[in-house]
């Protein structure tokens, strides 16, 4: 199976969310993980976010920066194809880094060689229109990820394997 990440997906392998623990487990399933090149820049923004809100501590965000930062070769990482994110906005009314991410995975898949391509995302609209674009989809609703409280927001320092 290759997953395919959305950068809500993506943050969790680097700071430690509710879902965290759940994306890990995918990843370790994948024989290859994928997502957009915009993904790295809207982690950033995500690390960003959190310590702004003070919700990581400076050592907390920069190790994030620095995991991610280094793990990055490791993704199939697709470029983007702005006349297919626009199609699939109008089509699914998405937002327009939504709709990059569904034609990046529509990009991994159509390359796949009929292996199955996992759709990762944490935005409820996104989910549906990757499930009608005949995506498996995970999670299917939130709750398939219960929260872990003593893991909460926590940088994840451990280095993923590229399966």
């Amino acid at each position: 199976m290759i997953l395919y990440l959305d950068s809500s997906a993506l943050v969790n392998l680097f700071v430690v969310e509710w879902a965290s623990e759940g994306v890990h487990e995918l990843v370790a399933q994948a024989v290859a993980v994928a997502t957009s090149r915009i993904a790295y820049v809207e982690a950033c923004a995500a690390f960003a976010r959190r310590r702004r809100e003070e919700r990581l501590t400076k050592h907390e965000y920069a190790t994030a920066r620095e995991v991610l930062k280094d793990q990055w070769p490791a993704f199939a990482a697709v470029e983007l194809n702005e006349f297919n994110a626009g199609e699939l906005a109008m089509k699914h009314s998405l937002r327009g880094f939504d709709a990059v991410h569904l034609a990046a995975a529509l990009e991994i898949r159509s390359r796949a060689n009929g292996s199955p391509v996992v759709f990762c995302s944490f935005d409820t609209l996104q989910r549906e229109a990757a499930r009608a674009e005949s995506f498996s989809v995970v999670p299917e609703a939130e709750s398939a990820f219960p929260p872990s409280e003593q893991n909460k927001h926590r940088p994840v320092p451990k280095r993923r394997r590229n399966g």
